[in-house]
């Protein structure tokens, strides 16, 4: 670190004497270096040119010769030159004298500097000759203002210097065309008040006041300040200002003559930084600096110095140098260059440990001698570090530049690793990139690697050995992995043997990213174990960054470019017109559909105005709809109407802002739909719609009277049902009555033939009643008046009750009639009368039409309903009658099944279900019998007793 900073400060010397040397050089004002005795010590081109000696003659004179003779003698400049030394600065004007005896007056601006502890006198001599003689002709045209007045317009405008005249106001009255220059006025401006502009508000009042002053004032009165360019711009002027009077004596104003010395005064500045720097430099230097006599006395030392010999600093200055040195002798690889000689020196520290020191001497013209000191212990090593850095800053320089122009992941790999072999010093280099399955390809290769890369072999995953290198390690961790001896480092024992046989010392793995992920690493290698260091691995990892980079800018072109294609594509594939214009009207996107519509070849459309595919009015109204997207950033939708070539075109067309990726809006895009042949369709359509009401109209009151007649035969219907029911009922319970009275004997004992017979008479009342309520039932039903009883009861005990009341239907039959309750009871709020009917008419019906096995009654409970299953191993209902069993008087099965019943059965039990919110489902499936299926919920739709449900068809009923 010190080697490097010692590069640093010395290059940074190097430029500062540098940049002072430029500015010495082409300073327009003479520069002196004076010692304390007047001695010209230095000085510049400018100096050689205005006094018209050489510089060896000037070096030769001092300050005293360069003054104008007065009377035939020499004058001195010592009493100036000990002033200076003394207050530090100062400024004043005299004569000088050409080296042909031509003198010309002068303004010197001195200050004191201290070179190496000896005094000097800095001095920047300007010729102001020139300045003289404005200033005299302004006396004179103060002295005599009708000259002035006479004479004013080719005085005053062609003065190269600027020049303003304010009133006894301090209001501006004239301004000559250099002051305008100078200041950056209009040359025509009539600002009165230019004078307050150009002078800095802090110093204003005070200035002002002070030009005031001069009103009792006949002389120029001479001053500096910083002014203001009418830019903002700050620049340093020297003034002399002239008092102006009438022919009376009164005041009337003010001349102020103006010279720009900003140039003058920066150089003075940068002089006075320069010595900054220079002792700045030489606290902070790196190598040891020491000032001694002639008597080898050392007279100054910087920190450096007292560093590097242990001694103290009141301890080192006294001492002299063959305290320090042992032996010196020259250095045989430099030679002498101007005023420095370079030796190498034995020396000796205060602890008496000796160093080998490189050593630059100057002498300087008043005796003293400066010595550069450079400890050259480990110069090797830090001279190969240098090289490496150079060579490690070339390899990243010349990285990032391939990189930058390369278009091709593959050129890329190839320059990355061709340079790290011949810029970066390393023995080869590869590239291995990770496939899909795991393994590292070898993309790239350079260097004599003798048969290394195509002998090892690499994989990313951890879990197999040949992943468990820097290169696995460093894609799969995506870091950098450094092996910096292959004979003892544990991630290289799978290919030890093979890097001892190839001769490879040490290698580093850096990771390519692409999108953060890494997809690749860079292998780099070298023979000699402990080779790489952190400043080399991070370069490396520079460098890796630099590819990364690379790798990624390719992969957003190729997605850009693959987006860019399937947008085109997207675009050309839409039957749509699709279209875009920019800010300046012109078309940034068109795609086929609008090409073919417009007879136009899309390509070749980009880049065209508006103005140029359709009518002016066209324009108008599309621009006026543009400017609308533009102001709201909001999407519309607009009927266009285009006239083309086959005739006019509709067109419904979304509007909506383009936005960049700040969400600025740069244009408007356009998506159009043709509705031509809809509108045409629409108008078809309305006029089909009026034709359609009117047949509707016509056909809803036929309707309504054919609906009307219908009600009227169903209410006939219904009514007739009931009456016939009642009228049969009442004789059916009257014989019936009697019936049972005869058998009873309380009309006299009866035959067994004549109880048969009755018997008979009694069975057939019985299906006559039983028929009577069914048609009953179904007409309250469907006349809304079923009144339903809802109370809550438990199911299991009403099913085995309605089951074992069946039980001498299925008896005689040798039927099994069974009944599975669940594993806890279940209670319903249901209509247990009416549920009780249903129950028994599916169970009935299972008995009827069973001839062998038997009936199973399953109860089973879910969440919300109540399933009652009846099962039996009768024959079955086909397919395409499971729905019709439930239509009134239908019924399935033979001629002989059909017999045995009505047909009202079942639609009344599935009509029940419904009124008491549930349902009757069946299933048949081939061979198996009939499964009926009672689902009921367990609440029901309502809980008031009594509830008439108005129900005129098969749908569901709710309470």
């Amino acid at each position: 670190m010190d080697d490097r900073r010692d590069t640093v400060l010395e290059d940074e010397r190097l430029r500062t004497a540098e940049r002072m040397a430029w500015a010495s050089r082409e300073a327009n004002d003479a520069i002196f270096l004076f010692s304390a005795d007047g001695a010209i010590r230095d000085c510049n081109a400018a100096a050689e040119r205005r006094y018209g000696y050489s510089r060896a003659e000037l070096l030769a004179l001092n300050a005293g010769d360069l003054r104008a003779r007065a009377n035939g003698e020499a004058p001195s400049s010592q009493a100036e030159i000990t002033q200076v030394l003394t207050q530090g600065n100062s400024v004043f004007e005299c004569t000088h004298r050409r080296m042909d005896g031509a003198s010309f007056p002068v303004e010197v601006s001195a200050r004191a500097a201290r070179f190496d502890s000896t005094a000097y006198v800095l001095a920047i001599v300007r010729d102001v000759s020139e300045r003289k003689a404005i200033e005299a002709q302004a006396a004179r045209l103060a002295a005599t203002r009708e000259r002035m007045l006479r004479d004013w317009h080719l005085q005053f405008d062609s003065m190269p210097l600027g020049c303003i005249i304010v009133d006894a106001q301090m209001r501006t009255t004239r301004y000559n065309p250099a002051f305008a220059r100078t200041f950056g006025v209009d040359e025509k401006s009539g600002d009165v008040d230019l004078l307050a502009q150009i002078v800095p508000e802090d110093i204003r009042g005070g200035l002002v006041a002070w030009l005031r002053s001069l009103r009792d004032v006949r002389e120029p009165a001479i001053g500096i300040n910083e002014n203001l360019r009418l830019d903002g711009t700050r620049i340093t002027c020297r003034w002399t200002n002239i008092p102006l009077h009438d022919e009376e004596g009164s005041f009337v104003g003010v001349m102020c003559i103006c010279e720009d010395i900003t140039e003058a005064q920066s150089a003075q500045r940068a002089l006075a930084a320069s010595e900054a720097r220079f002792r700045t430099l030489f606290e902070q230097a790196s190598d040891a600096i020491l000032a001694f006599d002639g008597s080898g006395r050392i007279v100054d030392a910087n920190p450096e110095a007292v560093r590097m010999f242990g001694h103290a600093q009141e301890h080192l200055l006294g001492l002299t140098l063959d305290r320090l040195c042992l032996y010196t002798r020259p250095d045989p690889d430099t030679t002498t260059v101007g005023p420095v000689q370079r030796e190498r020196w034995r020396m000796v520290r205060a602890d008496g440990e000796e160093l080998d020191a490189d050593v630059s001497l100057r002498a300087l013209d008043d005796g003293t001698h400066i010595a550069s000191i450079r400890n050259e212990s480990g110069l090797h090593a830090a001279r190969r570090r240098i090289e490496w850095q150079r060579n490690l800053y070339d390899l990243l320089s010349r990285c990032a530049g391939e990189v930058a122009r390369l278009e091709s992941k593959q050129s890329m790999y190839d320059a990355v690793t061709r340079i790290a072999v011949e810029h970066g010093r390393f023995r080869f280099a590869w590239v291995g990139e990770v496939q899909p399955d795991g393994s590292v390809s070898k993309a790239a290769r350079y260097g004599n690697d003798g048969g290394y890369v195509d002998r090892v072999s690499v994989s990313a995953f951890e879990h197999l050995p040949s992943g468990m290198g820097p290169t696995g390690r460093a894609i799969r961790s995506n870091s950098t992995q450094v092996a910096n001896d292959f004979r003892t480092d544990p991630l290289t024992e799978p290919w030890r043997a093979l890097a001892r046989a190839t001769g490879v010392g040490a290698s580093a793995a850096i990771p390519l990213r692409v999108g953060g992920i890494a997809t690749a690493a860079l292998m780099v290698y070298a023979d000699e174990p402990g080779f790489f260091n952190d400043e080399m691995v991070q370069t490396l990892e520079q460098v890796g960054a630099e590819l990364s980079a690379g790798l990624d800018a390719l992969e957003t072109r190729r997605r850009l470019r693959e987006s860019q294609h399937l947008l085109q594509t997207l675009i050309d594939g839409s039957p749509n017109p699709i279209l875009s214009f920019g800010p300046d009207q012109r078309l940034t996107v068109v795609n086929k559909a609008l090409g073919t519509l417009l007879g136009i070849d899309p390509a070749r459309a980009i880049g065209r105005r508006r103005t140029d595919l359709f009518t002016e009015a066209q324009v108008a109204r599309q621009q006026a709809w543009d400017d609308r997207v533009l102001a709201t950033g909001e999407q519309v939708l607009v009927e266009e109407r285009i006239e083309l070539a086959d005739g006019e075109h509709i067109f419904l067309t979304s509007k909506y802002p383009l936005r960049d990726t700040a969400g600025r809006i740069f244009g408007v895009g356009n998506v159009a739909t043709e509705i031509t042949q809809l509108h045409r369709i629409e108008r078809e359509l309305q006029q089909a719609n009026s034709r359609l009401e009117e047949l509707v109209l016509a056909r809803t009151q036929e309707l309504v009277v054919a609906r009307d007649r219908a009600e009227r035969a169903d209410r006939t219907k219904t009514s007739f049902l009931s009456t016939i029911s009642h009228e049969l009922r009442s004789p059916l319970n009257a014989i019936m009555g009697f019936t049972d009275v005869l058998r009873l004997g309380m009309s006299g004992p009866l035959s067994s033939e004549q109880d048969s017979q009755l018997a008979i008479v009694q069975d057939a009342s019985r299906s006559m009643l039983a028929l009577i309520n069914e048609l009953l039932d179904l007409a309250r039903i469907e006349a809304g008046r079923l009144a339903l009883d809802i109370d809550t009861f438990e199911v299991g005990g009403l099913v085995e009750r309605r089951v074992q009341a069946l039980r001498p239907l299925s008896e005689p039959k040798g039927l099994a009639l069974e009944v599975e309750l669940p594993p806890r009871p279940v209670t319903i709020s249901s209509d247990a009368n009416r549920v009780g009917q249903v129950v028994t008419n599916l169970v009935s019906n299972a008995i009827k039409f069973t001839t062998s096995g038997g009936v199973t009654v399953r109860i089973t409970q879910e969440p919300a309903v109540v399933s009652i299953c009846i099962a039996d191993t009768g024959p079955g209902i086909a397919e395409d009658d499971l729905e019709r069993v439930f239509e009134p008087f239908e019924q399935a099965g033979d001629q002989q099944r059909r017999r045995d019943g009505t047909g009202l059965g079942l639609p009344i039990a599935r009509q029940l279900a419904r009124a008491l919110g549930g349902d009757i489902t069946v299933q048949s499936p081939p061979g198996e019998g009939c499964r009926f299926t009672l689902t009921l919920p367990l609440e029901p739709p309502t809980t008031q007793t009594g509830t008439v449900l108005q129900s005129s068809s098969p749908a569901p009923v709710t309470s």
